[in-house]
C-alpha cells in the first residue's frame, strides 16, 4: 500500500499519545508508517515528565508550536480548534515535501484494536467520517447566545488521504483547515447548497471548508462512513487534552485520563522501544 505518514496533532499526557502511537504501528507492523506528532512548544508547563520525548525517540518526529494566546481569545468559540488547527497546519506543512502515498490524520487519544488502513478500497481518496455523523448544517447556540449554522465537518479522529488529496489539501490548507465564521459574502454558497431557510452566520470548524469545497469534486472519491463503522478497528477515548479535555470532564478529567495511562503500561509495559528505527 506504499508508504503512510501518520499526523498527530497532540495536546496531553504522555501515556495517551503513546498509546495513539503504539497501537498503531502494532496493528499494522506491514506498513511503512512514517509518525510525526505535534506539540505546544511550552508542552512541560502541562507536562514537566520528559517521557513523551523519552518514549517517541526513534519512534516518531516530534514538531513543536507556540500557543495562541489564550487571553486573547478567552469566550471566543473557536480558541480550542484554533490551536488544534495551527499544530494541524504545522505538521501538514513540515510533511508536505516528503516521499509518501498516503496521510493519516488523527487524534491524540486513540486506541486501535484493529487494521484501520486496510478498511480503504484501492483508488480512495479520503476515507473517514463525519463529526456527529452530521451530513447537512444544523443550528446551534454559541456560548453567547447567537444562533449559527454548523457546517458538516471531516471528523479528525481517524481521517485517511491519498496523495494527490493531500496536495490539494496543502495548496489550499492556510484558508480550508481552521475554524472560522464564513465571510457574510461566502456564506450564501453553504445556505444555497443546503436550502436553508435562515439566514443565520455559518461556522465552519477544522476542514469544514475543505469538506465544503471538494466532497463533492468528481475527481475525488470520498468514503465517509458512520463513525460506529471504526469502532472494532479504533477506539476514540475523547475529552483528553489538558485544556478542553479538563474544560468538558472537570472532576471525571483526571480518572479519565489514568485510565487511559493504565491501558497504555498494560498493553506496553516496556514503552515504545521496540518501534524505534534507531
Amino acid at each position: 500500500m506504499g508508504r503512510v505518514v501518520a499526523l498527530i496533532p497532540a495536546h496531553a499526557r504522555h501515556e495517551v499519545v503513546c498509546l495513539t502511537v503504539g497501537s498503531l504501528l502494532r496493528l499494522h507492523p506491514g506498513e511503512d508508517i512514517d509518525v510525526h506528532v505535534g506539540v505546544h512548544s511550552n508542552y512541560a508547563d502541562y507536562d514537566p515528565s520528559p517521557r513523551l520525548f523519552e518514549e517517541l525517540e526513534g519512534v516518531a518526529n516530534i514538531h513543536r508550536v507556540d500557543e495562541i494566546d489564550w487571553a486573547a481569545h478567552e469566550g471566543d468559540l473557536m480558541r480550542y480548534s484554533t490551536m488544534h488547527a495551527k499544530n494541524l497546519l504545522n505538521l501538514l506543512k513540515a510533511v508536505g515535501g516528503s516521499d509518501f502515498d498516503r496521510v493519516l490524520l488523527l487524534d491524540h487519544d486513540l486506541q486501535f484494536r484493529g487494521d484501520f488502513l486496510s478498511m480503504a478500497a484501492a483508488g480512495q481518496d479520503l476515507l473517514g467520517c463525519l463529526a456527529d455523523d452530521a451530513p447537512a448544517p444544523f443550528e446551534f447556540k454559541t456560548g453567547k447566545g447567537e444562533a449559527m449554522w454548523r457546517a458538516p465537518k471531516l471528523s479528525v479522529w481517524h481521517l485517511l488521504l491519498s496523495r494527490r488529496l493531500f496536495d490539494v489539501l496543502l495548496t489550499c490548507a492556510d484558508d480550508a483547515v481552521p475554524p472560522k465564521i464564513v465571510p457574510p459574502e461566502r456564506a450564501f454558497r453553504y445556505l444555497a447548497k443546503w436550502g436553508l431557510d435562515k439566514d443565520l452566520p455559518v461556522f465552519v470548524d477544522t476542514l469544514a471548508e475543505f469538506m465544503f469545497r471538494y466532497s463533492d469534486d468528481p475527481r475525488f472519491r470520498f468514503d465517509i462512513r458512520p463513525a460506529a463503522a471504526f469502532a472494532p478497528a479504533v477506539k476514540h477515548f475523547f475529552n483528553s487534552s489538558f485544556n478542553y479535555g479538563y474544560r468538558t470532564r472537570r472532576e471525571s478529567y483526571s480518572a479519565h485520563i489514568e485510565s487511559i495511562a493504565e491501558e497504555y503500561r498494560r498493553e506496553f509495559p516496556d514503552g515504545l522501544r521496540s518501534f524505534s528505527r534507531r
